[in-house]
Order: structure tokens, then sequence, then C-alpha cells
């Protein structure tokens, strides 16, 4: 039986955002700057703080949806994805220790897939073969 990575240890990949985790982040950030205005309704700096908020989240997630809407596979589509949600996920970020917020799923991802980060894995070096009239080490001249 196959064991399931670990979220917390494994980043996500692109290709692992759903339009689910898309909605819950909205509805959290929702939920999180309207518990903001009722708090501070009659402070206009904090009204202003979370109406500009709002506004930059929702600007994300609108064109984050799109590329839902218009899922045509292509590597465009999927780093236009990333870009999207890891602004979303830097804009949220300070909410990361509030109850609530699913800091499994909700953050940056640096590849589209796992090929992608396999292929930008660090390789090793092959080891240096000895000179032909060098010694080898712990050869006898």
């Amino acid at each position: 039986m196959t064991s399931l990575p670990d979220p917390l240890l494994a980043p996500p990949y692109v290709v692992d955002i759903t339009r689910a985790d898309v909605d819950a982040l909205d509805t959290f950030m929702t939920a999180q700057t309207h518990e903001l205005r009722l708090a501070h309704r009659y402070d206009p700096a904090v009204c202003r703080v979370t109406f500009g908020l709002d506004a930059a989240v929702n600007r994300v997630l609108f064109d984050l949806r799109r590329t839902f809407e218009v899922n045509d596979g292509t590597l465009e589509l999927l780093h236009t994805r990333k870009r999207h949600w890891n602004e979303l996920c830097r804009i949220t970020a300070g909410w990361r220790e509030t109850k609530g917020y699913d800091t499994a799923r909700w953050k940056q991802v640096f590849f589209l897939d796992a090929q992608d980060a396999a292929a930008s894995a660090p390789r090793a070096e092959p080891a240096a073969e000895p000179e032909a009239d060098e010694p080898a080490q712990g050869a006898h001249p």
C-alpha cells in the first residue's frame, strides 16, 4: 500500500490547486475582513484598509478563477495559475496563525508538477576521474 506524502512536508504543485482551495480561501478571508469591519465599524481607517484588502483579494480571485474556467492545460495557463495563487497566498499570509487558516493547502507553490520539481532538483556532479599519469589513491607506485 502506498502512503501519501505529508502535505506539510511535501509542497503542493500547481496541478494540485483546486477550485475548492480557491473558494475556501475566499470564504475564509471574507469572514476575516467582515469581522474586522464589524469590530471597528466606527474607525474609518480600518474600514478603508479592509475594503482595500477585499478589493486586492477579489481581483486576484477573479484572475485565478478564470484559470479554472478556461482550463486548456497549457504551460502558459499553469504558470498564470501559479502566479495568481502565489500572489493570493502572499496577500493572506498574515492570517496563517488564525484559526481556520489551512496551512497545509494555502501556501505558495514552486513547481507545476512532480516532473517539473524533479527537473529542477540539483544533480550530483560526477566524480572526477584520476588523470592517467596520477596514481590512484591507495595504489603503490
